[in-house]
């Protein structure tokens, strides 16, 4: 999913971090309860965070051996330290340096060996390309099928829809906190699930949802109670009547939106906003026929 998805808010009660409002996390059966940081890892879900999250002070080699240490004796699991370091002959070379001084594609590698070291059966893997050079997240994707060999499952969080499809055996597309797709990756239309996910033509006639759509052409039509209905639309917000804030750098963005400040930056923007204050900023052609108000 794109930006504004709800794609961590997934993942954290996935890894048993939040108790969900609705729902549970359940592996092999059993409903698994939020469980204190030092037992997390246990329960067998283990997350990758987005950012790393690796302790700066720390070298490499004692951030890995972090999950190492909250097991028990006999607990050990396959990937021992020599088989991470055989995974990440990077991290191997730079094992005795401090977290703080590596490279972001060296961070990631640590963050997914730590998360590895606690054994998990299942990885959550939250946005492992962002920020990376093309060639470094082509180094991880690869490592991904020799994870999954050793009976590791992995649910993947990742904008970029090849890769995705690429690499996973299904795929769920989610957009404001739904899934609005999903299947076998082998078997989805790529082009079906780009209109989700960019928001072409969605959002039409969401009568009183808001946020409903974002980066889509024409998207956000005729959504006419709802707020922030389209964002970076050509053509967004056209006659949501009732709602404020519905367009953001849209061409002919807030068009017949009566609500309070309908449109920004847009090209015609704010046309016909017969009610609601400050509906429009630096459009060409915006603010006309604001009727009734100031400021707009």
């Amino acid at each position: 999913g794109a930006t504004g998805a709800g794609k961590p808010p997934l993942l954290m009660p996935t890894a048993v971090a939040l108790r969900p409002w609705r729902g549970w996390t359940a592996l092999d059966g059993p409903d698994i309860p939020p469980l204190p940081d030092s037992q997390r890892a246990r329960s067998g879900v283990v997350l990758v965070p987005e950012g790393r999250r690796l302790f700066p002070s720390l070298t490499a080699e004692e951030n890995i051996l972090i999950p190492a240490g909250a097991r028990g004796r006999g607990e050990a699991g396959p990937w021992t330290l020599d088989a991470l370091y055989e995974l990440f002959p990077m991290v191997a070379a730079r094992r005795s340096h401090r977290a703080a001084l590596l490279s972001g594609g060296e961070q990631q590698a640590v963050a997914i060996a730590r998360a590895l070291a606690a054994s998990p059966r299942v990885l959550l893997l939250d946005e492992v390309s962002l920020g990376l050079a093309p060639a470094i997240v082509d180094s991880f994707y690869q490592l991904l099928p020799a994870i999954q060999a050793s009976g590791v499952s992995i649910l993947l969080v990742e904008q970029d829809i090849d890769r995705a499809l690429a690499a996973s055996s299904r795929t769920l597309c989610l957009l404001e906190g739904r899934v609005v797709m999903s299947g076998g990756s082998g078997s989805l239309d790529r082009d079906a699930l780009i209109a989700p996910f960019f928001g072409a033509d969605s959002g039409l006639v969401n009568t009183t949802g808001y946020g409903n759509a974002f980066l889509g052409a024409d998207a956000g039509i005729a959504n006419t109670t709802g707020n922030y209905n389209s964002f970076f639309g050509g053509g967004s917000g056209y006659t949501n009547s009732t709602g404020s804030n519905n367009s953001f750098y849209g061409t002919t963005a807030g068009f017949l939106n009566n609500g309070i400040n309908n449109s920004f930056f847009g090209e015609a923007a704010g046309s016909s906003n017969t009610s609601g204050n400050n509906n429009s900023f630096f459009g060409i052609s915006s603010g006309t026929t604001n009727t009734t108000e100031s400021n707009n």
